[in-house]
């Protein structure tokens, strides 16, 4: 998949400054994502909270955001995909946006993100 690298858009950075917290939270599951220019390989810790998601980078001495689920935008869900018609079905990366700060994540925690997010927005209504 080809990306159009930009290393002046928006990252990490802007989500510390807009959503950083600094009392403990012990994120517990590992994963690798792309948050704006920056590609966090197994960099990311993360928890998934009733109404947020919690991030902890681990490249950058641990510093921590907490999300609301609200402020979270979908840009593309995964989608499966076939290389043929004998290949196992694969799925793209989701797509997020949070403010101007664009973040893919790998299908299977992408699924799990828009999983809490669906579960959030349905006790909210309640």
């Amino acid at each position: 998949m080809f990306r159009l690298f930009n290393p002046f858009q928006p990252g990490w950075k802007q989500l510390h400054r807009k959503y950083g917290i600094v009392q403990i939270v012990r994120p517990t599951e590992w994963m690798s994502g792309l948050i704006g220019a920056g590609n966090y390989d197994n960099g990311l810790k993360f928890r998934l909270e009733a109404q947020h998601w919690v991030l902890q980078n681990m490249d950058m001495s641990g510093s921590l955001v907490r999300i609301p689920y609200a402020d979270i935008d979908i840009i593309q869900p995964p989608t499966p995909f076939r290389i043929s018609r004998f290949s196992a079905t694969e799925y793209t990366n989701g797509i997020f946006r949070v403010g101007d700060v664009k973040i893919e994540l790998a299908a299977y925690w992408a699924d799990q993100l828009l999983r809490h997010m669906a579960a959030a927005d349905t006790s909210a209504t309640s």
